[in-house]
């Protein structure tokens, strides 16, 4: 195996419930359903997790869009364009026939497991070995392959 650095290009999205930012929307006599801030708004008023890519060798977001929506419970939604290079081991014994998969270790500085749980969107945090599990639903695209792909989604015991 080789160890080679993998090119992605996209959008990195972040959910998190903060029960400080909660505020009556429109249905509840409130002005407003979401409340958009730029990517300095975010930076200067908002709290954001510490988030990690672990295996990331660069990371580029100089002139790419960034923004967060809040909604009325609490909810965030931070999006950052970015173009990542990673660190993945490369398997070259099928040349030209290989298939390879780049991961992407995503992890916090100063959270751990009692405070923050990282999970795919729409997955849930389970039990397993070391006490964290995720499951995530189905992933499909027209260009890239996902373990589980058109079927239930896919799993890890923890």
């Amino acid at each position: 195996q080789k160890l080679g650095i993998v090119p992605l290009s996209g959008f990195f999205k972040a959910w998190w419930k903060d029960p400080r930012l909660e505020f009556n929307g429109t249905s509840s006599g409130g002005c407003f359903d979401v409340v958009t801030l730029s990517s300095a708004e975010v930076a200067r008023w908002l709290w954001t997790p510490d988030l990690y890519i672990d295996n990331l060798v660069e990371k580029t977001v100089d002139g790419f869009a960034s923004s967060a929506v809040i909604e009325p419970d609490g909810t965030v939604l931070r999006t950052e364009q970015v173009i990542l290079k990673v660190k993945n081991y490369l398997g070259l014994g099928k040349l030209p026939y290989d298939r390879h998969t780049a991961m992407i270790s995503v992890a916090s500085y100063s959270q751990d497991t009692t405070r923050l749980r990282l999970t795919a969107r729409g997955g849930v945090v389970g039990g397993g070995q070391t006490g964290i599990g995720i499951t995530a639903p189905p992933i499909s695209s027209a260009t890239w392959s996902f373990p589980g792909e058109g079927k239930e989604g896919f799993s890890t015991p923890g």
